[in-house]
């Protein structure tokens, strides 16, 4: 019955990358170079540059969704008038197209006629333009908002079907031993969430780390 599925998997999946790693060790007659390129790769300082920009921004940006994740998922659990509502403009970053989100925020970013300029200029906190993604330090901060923005409500779909797990009988139990909100949230909800929360940082750290640019062109 799974051997279907199992063949798809194996053609999509496994194959490239049976196919990749012989390329890998290949030139472009098919002959045999052994780890020739990846003694190259390894002596190219754009390569470690990447590898930089890419570790520091998945180790800025998952911390922050998941914190931004679980903090919406709390709130989209209790029981308030439009509950429904606010669970679909929660998921509205997420479902968005990347490529309407970088459109979008690239046109926010503009130094010059971007709408956060305009807007901290009006207030009289800066002087003059500011260069978001012309900076490394700005760009990168910049590219980790975007990211929070974007996925957060991802962290938070996951957390939350965590959330609808949990019996409600623990929490009443709690309460009447005398739990303040704050302990009921660190000794019954986070120890319970492990799973989910486990599933959430293994599936957007893979996505944060295939974000494989260039610094230096930024």
């Amino acid at each position: 019955m799974i051997a279907p599925t199992l063949a798809i998997i194996l053609l999509i999946l496994v194959y490239p990358i049976l196919q990749s790693g012989v390329l890998s060790v290949t030139n472009e007659a098919g002959t045999f170079v052994g780890f020739r390129h990846y003694e190259r790769l390894i002596g190219t300082e754009r390569f470690w540059s990447s590898l930089g920009v890419t570790l520091t921004f998945t180790a800025l940006s998952i911390p922050l969704e998941l914190v931004f994740g679980i903090a919406l998922a709390v709130l989209l659990n209790e029981h308030f008038r439009g509950k429904g509502v606010a669970r679909l403009a929660v998921l509205f970053p997420w479902a968005l197209p990347t490529a309407l989100n970088a459109l979008m925020w690239r046109w926010m970013y503009n130094t010059d006629y971007g709408v956060f300029n305009l807007i901290m200029m009006d207030a009289g906190m800066v002087d003059g333009p500011i260069n978001w993604l012309g900076d490394t330090t700005l760009a990168m901060a910049s590219m980790v908002i975007v990211a929070v923005w974007k996925t957060s409500s991802f962290m938070a779909l996951i957390v939350l079907a965590g959330l609808q797990s949990i019996p409600r009988d623990l929490y009443e139990a709690g309460r009447l031993d005398g739990m303040s909100r704050w302990q009921e949230f660190r000794q019954i909800t986070l120890p319970l969430l492990k799973g989910p929360i486990i599933v959430a940082l293994i599936l957007r750290s893979m996505d944060a780390l295939r974000i494989y640019s260039n610094w230096h062109s930024t």
